[in-house]
C-alpha cells in the first residue's frame, strides 16, 4: 500500500478521473442528490447501452437491501452507483454483488492497507462492525435471462459514522493514522468493480470465500418476519449458500443472516 500526503479534501471529479485508467467513461459528481442509484436508472433510459458513474457528497434518501436507508452524511464517506451492462445471465446476479464485495476489499486495502472481511452477501465489516454496504438492481430482459442494464451502488463510511449508529458502524478514518484520500479511494473503487465483471468466475469465488469465512458456522437467517437457524456448509459457485437445516440440506440465495457466536 503506497500512502501520500493528503488532506481531509472535498470530492473532485478532476481528481477522479486523473487517476483513472479508463477515463473514457462517463463520470457524474453531485454535491447532494437522493440517491446515486436513481440518477444511473435515469441515465440508462435516456442512454441505453451507456455505461456511467454516479457519485456524491451526500445522499438525502441513500438505501440499502430490503427498503433499509443508508445514511449518507456530507463530506463523510464515498457513495457511488456504476450503471454497467454485464455478461452474467440475470439468474447469476448475486455474483455482481459478491464480485463488486471482492473488489471493494481490493481498494481499500491498496489505498488504506486495511484488509476488511465480507459478511455474506453484500456487507464489508472492520472490527466487527458495518464499514460498507453494496446494492446490486437492474432491469431484466426475462426471456434471454439477461440484464437489460445494471446498477452496483456502494456506499463506504469514511471520516465517521453518526451517533445513532456507531455501535454497529465504522469507518476507515477510525482504523488509520492518516486521512484517506477519498478521491483516490473513487477511483481505485471504479477500477475494481469494473475489472470485476471480467474476472474468472473461479478465482473470484475463492477470493470471496477467503473474505468471508462463513462455512462451518452456525448463523440466523432472516426472511421477513421469519427467523431460522442454519448450519453453513459452504459458499457455492453462484455465490450462494449451501446449509443445513432440520438436517436436510437447502439452498439460499437471498435474506439475511446474522452470526451465531
Amino acid at each position: 500500500m503506497e500512502h501520500t500526503e493528503c488532506t481531509r479534501q472535498g470530492l473532485s471529479a478532476q481528481a477522479i478521473r486523473a487517476q483513472l485508467k479508463k477515463r473514457d467513461i462517463p463520470l457524474f459528481l453531485f454535491d447532494s442528490i437522493s440517491s446515486t442509484s436513481d440518477a444511473a436508472r435515469e441515465y440508462a433510459a435516456a442512454h441505453p447501452g451507456e455505461g456511467a458513474v454516479f457519485i456524491a457528497e451526500s445522499q438525502t434518501a441513500g438505501r440499502g437491501r430490503r427498503g433499509r436507508s443508508f445514511s449518507s452524511p456530507a463530506g463523510s464517506g464515498v457513495y457511488m452507483s456504476l450503471l454497467v451492462y454485464p455478461r452474467h445471465a440475470a439468474s447469476e446476479g448475486v455474483l455482481l454483488t459478491t464480485g463488486a464485495a471482492v473488489a471493494m476489499c481490493r481498494a481499500i486495502r491498496r489505498v488504506t492497507g486495511l484488509s476488511p472481511a465480507i459478511k455474506w452477501v453484500n456487507d464489508l465489516m472492520l472490527g466487527g462492525k458495518k464499514l460498507c454496504g453494496i446494492l446490486t438492481e437492474g432491469q431484466i430482459d426475462t426471456a434471454r435471462d439477461r440484464f437489460s442494464y445494471a446498477v452496483i451502488g456502494v456506499g463506504i463510511n469514511v471520516r465517521s459514522v453518526p451517533a445513532e449508529v456507531s455501535g454497529i458502524a465504522t469507518a476507515l478514518d477510525l482504523h488509520t493514522n492518516f486521512p484517506t484520500d477519498r478521491n483516490r479511494l473513487a477511483a481505485e473503487m471504479i477500477r475494481e468493480i469494473l475489472e470485476s465483471l471480467d474476472e474468472p468466475r473461479d478465482a473470484q469465488m475463492e477470493a470471496y470465500r477467503a473474505r468471508c469465512p462463513i462455512a462451518g458456522r452456525t448463523v440466523t437467517v432472516l426472511r421477513g418476519e421469519e427467523r431460522d437457524c442454519a448450519h453453513v456448509i459452504k459458499i457455492l459457485e453462484d455465490g450462494s449458500l449451501l446449509v443445513e437445516k432440520n438436517g436436510e440440506e437447502a439452498v439460499l440465495s437471498s435474506g439475511e443472516i446474522s452470526i451465531r457466536e
